[in-house]
């Protein structure tokens, strides 16, 4: 559970988008390294505007502990090796990733 303010939360979504901040990236970033439950970062792509090259590393070192992605069934392939790459890279250095890793299997 969370709290803002007088209100008590169990979940929170943000619409919008992490990197071309529509949901205001700083602000977001700074509140859920606050949070200490799993965060699902999701439109990281902005519908195809952003490359999952500068998307995926923006959003792991941000602090988000889960990626929902959507892509064509040919970038599967290349963005999974990307994403596995991008997590592992920021699992086993010290990175500028702004909060601990929630949710995943130790």
């Amino acid at each position: 559970m969370g709290r803002i303010g007088g209100v008590e939360f169990s979940r929170l979504m943000l619409g919008g988008n992490l990197i071309s901040g529509w949901a205001h990236s700083r602000d977001l970033r700074y509140f859920m390294a606050k949070v200490q439950k799993p965060w699902i970062a999701f439109k990281i792509l902005a519908a195809g505007a952003i490359p999952p090259r500068t998307a995926f590393p923006y959003t792991v070192n941000g602090g988000a502990d889960f990626m929902l992605v959507g892509m064509f069934d040919w970038q599967i392939e290349e963005n999974s090796k990307l994403a596995k790459r991008v997590i592992e890279a920021t699992a086993c250095s010290t990175t500028s990733r702004t909060r601990p890793w929630y949710g995943v299997a130790t």
